[in-house]
């Protein structure tokens, strides 16, 4: 019997199917499964946790992008590109809210609640935070000017 516990996944497909899985990579074999998609066909859609957050929540968003002419570039893709951290996640080393130039955005491609797809993107992107949750609009406005998160949220 085993002992990993499973979360609830949501796969984007024609049809929302929900599976309890311990991964994304198991979710997308059982979707597969059901549906007889192919795991390379569903890794580019959304597999999304759909836990919620207590507390408060950064929103972030994937720019996925490719090398032009010596230049990074932004390219489309399929599969969602946003996805929710927990504020504490989202901070550089002085303990502000990263920027996407911060080397700790780029470690957010690989966040556990990051999609899929996302976490397996081998070329080049950027990371931002569009979206600041979970507090009061006045907090929001400290943490997007800089202030430090636990002289906001925790003083």
């Amino acid at each position: 019997m085993s002992t990993e516990s499973s979360k609830q996944y949501t796969v984007a497909v024609a049809e929302k199917v929900n599976v309890s899985a311990p991964n994304p990579e198991k979710a997308l074999r059982e979707v597969s499964r059901v549906t007889g998609l192919s795991e390379q066909r569903l890794s580019i859609e959304a597999v999304e946790d759909v836990d919620n957050i207590d507390g408060p929540y950064v929103e972030l968003k994937f720019t996925p992008q490719e090398w032009i002419r010596g230049r990074a570039e932004p390219v489309e893709t399929e599969g969602k590109r946003s996805w929710l951290v927990p504020v504490e996640d989202a901070v550089n080393d002085e303990g502000v809210l990263i920027s996407p130039t911060d080397f700790e955005a780029d470690e957010l491609k690989d966040h556990e609640r990051a999609p899929f797809w996302v976490q397996n993107w081998s070329g080049p992107f950027s990371i931002k935070i569009i979206d600041i949750g979970g507090i009061p609009t006045d907090l929001k406005e400290l943490l997007s000017n800089g202030e430090p998160v636990d002289d906001v949220l925790y003083e």
